[in-house]
């Protein structure tokens, strides 16, 4: 009979946790999970088929904690802003299981199903949104998308410790961008935002739609 196993699953899961949680996800190796939990690595295949079936376990249980910090939101009214907020706290407190997340290749996801991927109760904010601020659902997914965009951009530089940011300012940020963006739905002339760059002399020809140079030009 083999000896029984001297660590189980959640053991190795957890000691593959916090490699990541203090190296990131390129941390989680064979090795080094031995290291941490003081053995060989030869447990971690009793468990889990190879080190890409752990390491998409450890990115499972960093949703899971990503996801109770935008939990926290749901005992709070305007539930969305709040959620907002808790995705930059979770990028201070935790940037590489922000990396983890919201840093890795995703293949081709619109942003559309990353909002609707990396977030909780994505209806209920758009219903709280069409409630407070007397917008149709189409314009409150713009206005959700605007908010999100905004708080992933300050993750970034959180998470990447470019600068940091008070809760304050933080606060201030989130809110001026929904404001502004509120505003200009409100004022009738939003399609004028949508407006695309055009050579001098052109503008009667103007596209629709940004022209992004095709690659090579």
């Amino acid at each position: 009979m083999p000896p029984k196993p001297k660590f189980n699953q959640e053991e190795i899961l957890d000691a593959a946790f916090q490699l990541a949680r203090e190296n990131g996800i390129e941390a989680v190796k064979a090795r080094e999970v031995g290291q941490k939990l003081g053995c060989s690595s030869r447990p971690i295949f009793t468990f889990f088929s190879g080190m890409e079936d752990l390491q998409n376990a450890v990115r499972e249980k960093a949703e899971q904690l990503f996801l109770q910090y935008l939990h926290v939101a749901d005992d709070y009214d305007l539930a969305f802003k709040m959620r907002g907020f808790q995705m930059i706290r979770f990028a201070k407190e935790e940037p590489n299981l922000f990396r983890i997340l919201f840093m890795q290749k995703e293949n081709g996801l619109s942003f559309r199903e990353l909002v609707q991927t990396k977030t909780v109760h994505f209806e209920s904010d758009l219903a709280d949104i069409q409630q407070n601020y007397g917008v149709t659902k189409k314009d409150a997914e713009r206005l959700f998308s605007h908010l999100l965009l905004h708080a992933i951009s300050i993750c970034t530089l959180c998470a990447n410790q470019v600068c940091s940011f008070t809760e304050d300012e933080v606060l201030s940020l989130l809110g001026e961008t929904f404001a502004g963006s509120l505003m200009l739905l409100k004022s009738g002339v939003a399609q004028f935002a949508a407006e695309a760059p055009a050579p001098k002399g052109n503008s009667k020809n103007r596209p629709k739609n940004f022209p992004f140079p095709a690659k090579g030009e």
